[in-house]
């Protein structure tokens, strides 16, 4: 019923200090979405032919790895939406029983950028964010056709296979971008229209 939803809604949203640090003690993989999330968008790829499969594929799999927090960080305007991406999650979820997935809901105020400072990997489908991770160098991949897409140096998968053994490993040090490949990225696009989000990162990487 509604009551019992709510109830294990709050369970799952995730709690913090006054000085907005996650309350887990675990280490963290952190996902990130974008919207729309749940209908098929320019990033299709492969097995992921929207975030939906994306997020499925993660549930599916957040059990094989109880060394981490599996940490999704719903979009700030996702309120917006006529679905919520964290309503799905919960729903999922108590049919899951994972004990380690959590969810942060739209409104909460700890950004995206201090979340993926504190995570050993972060996941996306798309979206503009995909390059600030990147550019700060923080452990990466992505499983949709975005921006960076086709960038060397960076980590795409297509497969949920091997998303799956991904989510297995204890390390994610290899999905660091090399500095060569933070160069070719810079090339790649205009930087003209991402500076000022770029700017933002730092101040919440710092």
């Amino acid at each position: 019923d509604s009551i019992n939803y709510y109830k294990y809604l709050e369970k799952r949203s995730i709690k913090f200090e006054s000085d907005n640090h996650l309350v887990l003690k675990k280490p963290i993989i952190a996902i990130y979405l974008s919207i729309p999330w749940d209908g098929t968008v320019y990033g299709s790829n492969g097995d992921f032919k929207s975030q939906k499969d994306l997020i499925d594929a993660i549930l599916e799999n957040s059990n094989l790895n109880l060394n981490f927090n599996f940490v999704f960080r719903s979009h700030p305007n996702e309120d917006s939406m006529p679905e919520k991406a964290s309503n799905y999650i919960i729903n999922k979820l108590s049919s899951l029983e994972s004990s380690n997935v959590y969810v942060i809901e739209p409104k909460n105020t700890l950004t995206s950028y201090q979340l993926s400072k504190k995570s050993a990997l972060n996941i996306l489908y798309s979206g503009t964010l995909s390059l600030e991770i990147a550019y700060a160098r923080k452990p990466i991949i992505i499983c949709g056709r975005n921006l960076l897409y086709g960038a060397s140096g960076l980590k795409f998968i297509s497969k949920k296979n091997e998303l799956k053994n991904i989510l297995k490993r204890k390390k994610f040090s290899t999905f660091i971008p090399s500095k060569k490949s933070i160069n070719e990225i810079l090339k790649k696009i205009s930087m003209v229209h991402y500076e000022d989000t770029l700017t933002q990162a730092y101040r919440d990487w710092e």
